[in-house]
């Protein structure tokens, strides 16, 4: 019996051409926060990307790869739906978890001796 023809796989320009696009979004951004922390000396993003880091690092050591994968398909899976649902109490939540983390991050960039940003007025 003859082997079933396989189809011609190929990625388009125009696929090519979005995933870079996108690509560089994410590049200039990084680099944006890279200029903030080392020419600006930007206290408060360096403080972030340092938590950041510090929470994937610690998620990395609890999981495996595969498992992390894992868990990040059924969370893209399960959490829209839930967010429907619960729209108003998880908004309440997490405004009040926002405040709760702002403070913090004052505190600890007034004890750094760098005043907190202001946020410019529209």
């Amino acid at each position: 019996r003859p082997l079933p023809p396989v189809p011609n796989l190929e990625v388009s320009d125009v696929v090519v051409e979005k995933a870079v696009v996108r690509a560089l979004v994410w590049v200039n951004k990084v680099l944006a926060v890279a200029h903030d922390i080392a020419i600006k000396r930007d206290r408060t993003v360096f403080i972030q990307v340092i938590m950041a880091l510090w929470v994937v690092s610690c998620i990395g050591m609890l999981f495996n790869f595969f498992t992390l994968i894992y868990i990040g398909v059924l969370l893209a899976l399960l959490v829209p739906p839930v967010y429907e649902r619960h729209q108003d109490v998880i908004d309440e939540k997490v405004g009040l978890v926002h405040s709760i983390l702002s403070r913090h991050l004052n505190t600890a960039i007034s004890k750094t001796g760098q005043p907190p940003k202001q946020k410019k007025a529209e």
